[in-house]
C-alpha cells in the first residue's frame, strides 16, 4: 500500500512539474513551442495549462505577420475559433475563462500603481 501511495505521489509531482514547465513556455511568448513539445510527447493540447491570457497570446502570435488589411477583412474571431478547436476548448469554457478573468482583474489604481 505504501508503494502505491509513493507511486501516486510521484505521478502527481511529475504532472505538476509538467504544468509548470508548459506554463513557462506558454507565458514566454512562444506558445507554438509548447504546442509542438506537447504533440511530440503525445500530450493532448487540451491538457496544457491554458487560461485566457495564454489563449490571447497564442492568437497574437498567429496573427503577428498579418497586415492591418487582413485583420480588418478577416477579423480575429475566426482565428480564435480555430485555435480553440485546435486546443480542444469549447466556446462555453472560453467564456467562463473570460468571465473569471474579468471577475478577478483589478485595474491599476493610485494605491497599487508601481513603476
Amino acid at each position: 500500500m505504501k508503494l502505491l501511495f509513493e507511486n501516486w505521489r510521484r505521478y502527481i509531482n511529475e504532472a505538476t512539474e509538467y504544468d509548470e514547465h508548459f506554463a513557462r513556455i506558454l507565458d514566454s511568448g512562444a506558445p507554438e513551442q509548447a504546442i509542438e513539445l506537447a504533440k511530440s510527447l503525445d500530450i493532448p493540447l487540451r491538457d496544457l495549462p491554458w487560461n485566457l491570457e495564454r489563449i490571447k497570446n497564442y492568437i497574437r502570435v498567429r496573427i503577428a505577420d498579418w497586415s492591418a488589411e487582413q485583420i480588418r477583412e478577416q477579423g480575429v474571431l475566426p482565428v480564435r475559433d480555430e485555435i480553440m478547436k485546435e486546443i480542444g476548448i469549447s466556446q462555453d469554457e472560453y467564456w467562463e475563462m473570460y468571465r473569471e478573468y474579468h471577475r478577478t482583474y483589478r485595474p491599476p489604481s493610485e494605491e497599487n500603481w508601481t513603476l
